[in-house]
């Protein structure tokens, strides 16, 4: 299936089929979609920014890390009294 999706672009098939392949096919199939941050946590791979210069702590995201888990937001802390903020991040 995944040779089927590359050639049917006209790209060149893979010789075996590995994670990192069909990591890749997803990401050119999905485009634009927003599947790539989901994909990234479920393979466990860190994020490598090479176009991004704003916030140094922001650029790279090893894999494990707090960031992969995304804060609650604040209006559902304040209105259950048994949820606790996803660690790392500070709720007010």
């Amino acid at each position: 299936d995944l040779n089927r999706v590359a050639t049917n672009r006209n790209a060149e098939a893979y010789a075996t089929v590995t994670l990192d392949n069909l990591f890749e096919e997803s990401r050119k199939e999905f485009l634009f979609e927003g599947h790539v941050f989901f994909d990234m946590k479920r393979l466990q791979k860190s994020l490598v920014r090479t176009d991004y210069d704003l916030d140094p702590l922001m650029k790279n995201i090893d894999f494990p890390s707090y960031r992969w888990a995304l804060p609650i937001p604040e209006n559902d802390i304040l209105n259950n009294k048994n949820m606790d903020q996803n660690p790392g991040y500070q709720s007010k």
